[in-house]
C-alpha cells in the first residue's frame, strides 16, 4: 500500500498558458482558477495543446487533470523543455486515462516549459478540463490505516465559492473520512496541524491521494474539526474529515 498524499500548490497559477484553440465561452483562465466547475474548453478535438511557461526552471512531480470529459480513447501526453520545445522536448508520460479527475506522477524533474497535448477524436464535444495542476507531491507520513467514504452529497443546488455564490445543477460531493491508526495526541495534532497550515484550514483546496499506488484521487477541503468516534468503551478513534469541491453544470 502506498502512502497518501497532497498537493497544495499549484504552480500554473499565474503564469504564462498558451493553447493552440479555446472557446470563447469557456477561456483558458479557467484552467487554474481554483473551481472544477468551471472548465476550460479546446475549440477542436485533435493535436490540442496547453503550454506552461513557469518563468524559469521549477521542480515538478505530479501533474493532476480534474473534471476532464475525455473518451476511454483519448491519448494525454506530458512533455516539458527548456527552450519552449524548439530544440529541447523530453517526453515526461502518457496519462492512463481515468473517468472525470487523473494524475500522473513522476521522478522529479525541473524545467521552465511544460506541454500537455490533447488527442480525442472521438469525444462528441470537444475536450474540456476543470483544473490543470502541475507541483510536487507532499507526503503524510503517519496516516497509515486507509481512508472511507462517508457519504455522498446530490443536487446540490447553491453554493458559494471562494465568496462568490452561484447556482448549480447536476453535482455531487463525496465526504472522507481519514481515521488515524493507534497514534498518539501529539502524533495526530501533528499531522492535523501540517494540513491545516499548509492549506490555511479550509480556505484552500487541495488534491488528496489516498494512495499513490493507486488511481483515486480527490479534490477536497479540510473541515474545520477532525471527527473523534468512539469505538469502545473508553476507546475512541479520530479522523479527518475532507469535503470534495462540488463540480457538475454551473448556472449562473
Amino acid at each position: 500500500m502506498g502512502k497518501p498524499q497532497y498537493i497544495v500548490t499549484n504552480i500554473i497559477v499565474g503564469k504564462v498558458i498558451t493553447v493552440s484553440s479555446e472557446d470563447a465561452n469557456f477561456p483558458k483562465a479557467n484552467l487554474a482558477d481554483g473551481i472544477v466547475a468551471k472548465p476550460f474548453k479546446f475549440a477542436a478535438k485533435v493535436a490540442q495543446t496547453i503550454t506552461i511557461d513557469l518563468g524559469l526552471a521549477q521542480a515538478v512531480d505530479i501533474a493532476v487533470l480534474l473534471n476532464h470529459n475525455f473518451t476511454s480513447s483519448a491519448t494525454v501526453t506530458l512533455r516539458r523543455s527548456n527552450d519552449n520545445f524548439v530544440n529541447n522536448d523530453v517526453l515526461v508520460g502518457v496519462f492512463a486515462i481515468r473517468e472525470r479527475d487523473m494524475y500522473m506522477s513522476f521522478t522529479q524533474a525541473s524545467d521552465r516549459y511544460w506541454r500537455l497535448t490533447v488527442d480525442d477524436g472521438s469525444n462528441s464535444a470537444n475536450p474540456a478540463i476543470g483544473e490543470f495542476l502541475l507541483g510536487v507531491k507532499n507526503e503524510i507520513e503517519m496516516f497509515n490505516i486507509g481512508w472511507e467514504l462517508d457519504r455522498i452529497q446530490m443536487n446540490i443546488i447553491h453554493e458559494t465559492e471562494r465568496g462568490v455564490r452561484h447556482a448549480f445543477d447536476l453535482f455531487e460531493r463525496r465526504i472522507l473520512n481519514l481515521p488515524f491508526g493507534p497514534l498518539s495526541e501529539s502524533q495526530i495534532n501533528q499531522i492535523v496541524i501540517t494540513l491545516h497550515q499548509a492549506t490555511n484550514g479550509s480556505l484552500i483546496p487541495f488534491v488528496f491521494i489516498p494512495d499513490i499506488d493507486k488511481p483515486d484521487l480527490f479534490y477536497v477541503r479540510l473541515t474545520n474539526n477532525p471527527r473523534r468516534t468512539s469505538i469502545a468503551r473508553g476507546s475512541f478513534q479520530t479522523a479527518l474529515v475532507l469535503e470534495e469541491e462540488v463540480r457538475g453544470i454551473r448556472l449562473s
